[in-house]
């Protein structure tokens, strides 16, 4: 934050005449209003919208938007935070952002076939996992998805406009929180007849039937949190999940012929 500080101090005292927004993932920031050089930095995930208020909305003040500190001597005001979204059928296709302004070429995962492309299906992560980040500073823990059409739509999207993508991942925190809806979306792409190769982040809680049904409608790769080969120490993370699980669900990727790549962590509690 005091970098944050003496570069918007140094940018006031320039001839430099555009907002500056610098995001970090744990407080919310901004200078003084009678500048015309603004840092926010976001503690909530949907307080990032601010950001883009900045951006898009030249008519917006500091004042008129709900910010969680303003002061530049590190008094902190709370103010209310806003709702998060619900309706994330209402969000652009990133698919279409990554073609427009991005270079496939630029963006990988080790574990992926190459171009490839992420896409997010979800907000938020139910799961109590005590070392993760994520819930705190990206998607909450009120879980909200995209419609399994509007999903399927944008898979769709993709196998027409971007032929070259060879896989999509889907980068929700965990894509089978909830494994009904995961069948619905495999039961929609088997439906309309396409062939994606795709790959998402789950749990070994996840059960034969919804991974029989994945890999039917393409899923090629899994990307799953084992942790630890340790129940205590699964129990002191709470994962939430046990060994006998970890095993079957290796058991039935083998089965299935589906690629698993496996998480552990080292130095946890137990260990």
């Amino acid at each position: 934050i005091r970098i944050t500080i003496n570069l918007s101090k140094n940018l006031k005292k320039s001839s430099w005449n555009k907002k500056v927004v610098n995001l970090d993932e744990n407080i919310e920031f901004e200078t003084k209003e009678e500048s015309d050089v603004y840092s926010v930095v976001c503690e909530l995930p949907q307080n990032y919208r601010t950001v883009i208020y900045l951006f898009y909305y030249e008519g917006y003040k500091v004042e008129d938007i709900n910010l969680l500190s303003d002061s530049i001597d590190f008094t902190v005001k709370h103010t209310e935070d806003r709702e998060p979204l619900e309706d994330l059928d209402s969000l652009p296709y990133v698919s279409k952002v990554y073609e427009k302004y991005l270079n496939f070429d630029d963006y990988a995962y080790a574990f992926a076939q190459k171009p490839m492309i992420q896409i997010v299906s979800s907000r938020g992560c139910p799961n109590q996992c005590n070392f993760c980040s994520y819930p705190s500073t990206m998607g909450g823990r009120i879980y909200r998805t995209r419609s399994v059409s509007d999903l399927a739509d944008e898979f769709e999207y993709i196998l027409n406009e971007l032929p070259e993508i060879k896989e999509i991942f889907i980068e929700d925190d965990t894509f089978t929180v909830n494994q009904p809806r995961v069948i619905e979306f495999c039961d929609e792409i088997i439906k309309r007849g396409l062939k994606p190769v795709w790959s998402c982040n789950t749990r070994v809680d996840l059960t034969f039937e919804t991974m029989k049904k994945m890999k039917d409608a393409g899923c090629r790769l899994l990307v799953c949190g084992y942790e630890s080969g340790n129940q205590d120490v699964l129990d002191e993370i709470k994962k939430g999940i046990t060994l006998e699980q970890s095993k079957a669900f290796a058991e039935n990727a083998r089965k299935l012929d589906i690629k698993v790549f496996g998480c552990f962590m080292i130095g946890l509690t137990g260990d």
